[in-house]
């Protein structure tokens, strides 16, 4: 059960000793890739989990917005706000 739990930690396992603090609470979000989180939507909630650059793209395409696609600032993962909106 130990090993279990541990490995749900396995974002704030990896960054505390990467950038030396704990990691800050996002509730459903993630706090390193975007968009991985829920989103309130007319009829209820959605989750998105475009967890690569690709995944990323491909959602753009689905939801016909490419303008994030093309903008080098969010284009990749690195440039996209994380860990919930804000």
């Amino acid at each position: 059960m130990f090993g279990a739990a541990v490995s749900l930690l396995e974002g704030a396992a990896v960054a505390y000793p990467a950038i030396g603090a704990t990691p800050p609470r996002t509730g459903n979000a993630h706090y390193s890739i975007a968009p991985f989180e829920m989103f309130a939507c007319a009829a209820g909630s959605i989750v998105i989990r475009a967890a690569n650059d690709d995944l990323f793209a491909r959602l753009c395409t689905v939801i016909d917005r490419l303008d994030p696609v093309v903008d080098p600032r969010l284009r990749a993962n690195s440039g996209r706000p994380k860990g919930g909106r804000s």
